[in-house]
């Protein structure tokens, strides 16, 4: 008695009549055990003249329920995929590839996983030789002994977090036969796409990236239900550069065009980097050779999906100096590294250390390198040497206070800081004092790091010899202006101060207090007291208060007789707090407020 058809399991094959009839056996295997209706089979000819007719009747005779079809020509794995979707009969397909094989009682198991109704089943494989012979079990989590589970993906946060628990292309449906997927649903989520996915390969990502974007149930099955056959990817031994091009092009182009929100983007792209690891770089670098127009083009969609500039500027390094045998180049490019960065290649830049002179003036100024540094995911540990009391803004920051004035009068100081920087360790110094004071070029020839970096020009106060000799500590300048993270090749940093939460509570507490808004509250930093006595600064701020505005004064203490005669006229709208708070109250209270 034939029962309800509940699953198509379709081959499309292709120049693989010598592998064919084993995909086909396990097929005639497992249907023999499911109830006889309940799983069909369909077999697509991507218009081979090699006897897969041939082999395709064979099995017909042994199994008359058999659907196939044929192209007249090849129309490319991207036609031949989906046209086994739209002859698929049941509602939810298991394209199996014709190199592949089903393990025993897969089609048990799957039907069985299919009874809650998902709208996608992803399951483990068996590793196996070009002979077919089982090697070790597959699965494509992060965590190698993730358990059979049913992940529900809502929206944007479940959909990345999926992603980022996952270490393989196959857990993104990159693998066609470890995945059952509900047919109408794919059809339609991949309908826009079809035309831009062509010729890909990667059809089914481009379809199940959309499809995946709704509220959807995927259910992973950590059981290996297909005998995958490994090493018979020519590409990858004959051109490893279009190989890693292949797997590139198409996957950046999914989380361009088909992946709308910029997180799930970011965790898309992190599947395909965990999958190649940063072996990828190195190979697409040895592949593309001397062809210079092939690296850049690589370069270009490994920085797109996220590789580390670093690691792939130094691939390129090594390639250029070991297989070209090309000089370098002396001076710092953002684009590539230069012999001065080796050392700090070779640490893999764990820890760096940024020297800023100064109070909070210096402190914001660099701040941007500071947060580009937190934010690049290239460093462990990030060091800020300040001035004292600038601690309380740099929360999240390891934080070592120095009085610079102090620093180079007194040797025994000297010797007290260099040796808590020595035991920090960093592979990367960043002098960010514009002036090149003395002291921070002293923590330079003193530490001697893989990497210094510094503005240009020689440190003041010292004769010229000493000048030049402290000059050489660093492996490189930039002129006074640039962007020390772009220097780097570090994105852009954001400019501001990180108060801890205890400022951020008090700050917050001061405005609950004053029954003031935070929205309709302006803070008026009191940091030179001349441009607080500027006519402008009191006509534009008499123009908030007409909008409803009110106003704290911030800054120090000897602000306070001017913030004073700027806040009068505002009467008890106006709150004048100079040298009354913690420097992390005050910025917090400024992040809070807005400032005129």
């Amino acid at each position: 008695m034939d029962h309800p058809l509940r699953l198509s399991l379709c081959i499309p094959t292709c120049d693989r009549v010598d592998l064919l009839p084993t995909a086909l056996e396990s097929a005639l295997r497992e249907l023999a055990l499911v109830p006889e209706g309940s799983v069909e089979l369909f077999v697509s000819n991507n218009g081979t003249l090699d006897g897969t007719d041939e082999v395709i009747a064979a099995f017909r005779e042994r199994f008359p329920a058999l659907r196939s079809s044929r192209f007249e020509r090849n129309m490319g794995f991207d036609a031949n995929y989906l046209h086994c979707m739209e002859q698929a009969r049941a509602e939810h397909v298991w394209i199996l590839g014709d190199d592949d094989a089903l393990a025993p009682g897969a089609l048990v198991r799957m039907l069985a996983e299919l009874e809650p109704d998902p709208d996608a089943v992803l399951c483990a494989v068996l590793a196996c030789d070009r002979q077919l012979r089982p090697g070790s079990a597959q699965g494509w989590f992060e965590d190698p002994r993730q358990p059979s589970a049913t992940f529900r993906l809502r929206g944007p946060g479940d959909l990345a977090a999926y992603y980022d628990a996952v270490a393989y292309q196959a857990g993104a449906f990159a693998f066609v036969s470890a995945a059952v997927i509900r047919r109408r649903r794919f059809l339609e989520a991949a309908a826009p796409w079809r035309e831009r996915a062509a010729g890909s390969a990667y059809v089914h990502v481009w379809g199940m990236a959309a499809f995946l974007q709704a509220p959807a149930v995927l259910r992973y099955v950590a059981d290996p239900l297909v005998l995958n056959r490994v090493g018979n990817d020519n590409l990858a031994v004959d051109d490893p550069w279009a190989r890693g091009m292949h797997d590139l092009r198409a996957w950046r182009a999914v989380a361009e065009n088909v992946i709308a929100d910029p997180g799930v983007r970011a965790s898309f792209c992190g599947v395909l980097r965990r999958n190649h690891q940063d072996a990828m770089v190195r190979k697409m670098r040895m592949g593309a050779g001397d062809d210079a127009r092939r690296w850049e083009e690589g370069r270009e969609h490994l920085l797109a999906v996220g590789f580390d500039p670093v690691w792939i500027a130094a691939c390129d390094l090594a390639y250029r100096i070991y297989a070209m045998d090309l000089g370098v180049s002396p001076r710092l490019d953002p684009q590539r590294l230069c012999v001065a960065d080796l050392g700090l290649a070779a640490l893999g830049a764990r820890r760096a250390a940024v020297w800023i002179p100064g109070g909070m003036g210096p402190l914001l100024e660099a701040s941007p390198l500071l947060d580009a540094l937190d934010r690049s995911g290239r460093f462990e540990r990030v060091l800020a040497v300040v001035a004292p009391g600038c601690d309380e803004l740099l929360d999240g920051f390891e934080v070592l206070e120095v009085d610079p004035v102090a620093f180079a009068r007194d040797r025994s100081r000297q010797q007290a800081v260099i040796g808590q920087m020595r035991a920090f360790a960093p592979g990367l110094l960043v002098n960010a004092d514009p002036s090149r004071g003395l002291a921070g070029d002293l923590v330079a020839a003193s530490l001697r790091p893989p990497l210094a970096l510094a503005f240009q020009g020689l440190p003041q106060g010292v004769d010229a010899d000493l000048a030049a000799t402290l000059d050489r500590s660093y492996g490189a300048k930039v002129p006074v202006g640039t962007p020390l993270e772009a220097a780097l090749g570090l994105p852009p940093g954001s400019r501001g101060f990180w108060p801890g939460p205890g400022a951020r509570e008090e700050a917050a507490l001061l405005l609950e207090q004053a029954g003031w808004d935070p929205a309709l509250t302006c803070a008026v930093r009191g940091d030179d007291p001349a441009l607080l006595a500027h006519p402008a600064l009191a006509e534009h701020l008499a123009g908030l208060a007409a909008e409803g505005f009110r106003f704290v004064g911030l800054g120090e203490r000897r602000a306070f007789t001017a913030m004073d005669a700027l806040l009068a006229p505002f009467g008890d709208r106006a709150l004048n707090l100079c040298g009354a708070l913690g420097q992390g109250t005050v910025a917090a209270l400024a992040a809070l407020c807005r400032e005129p």
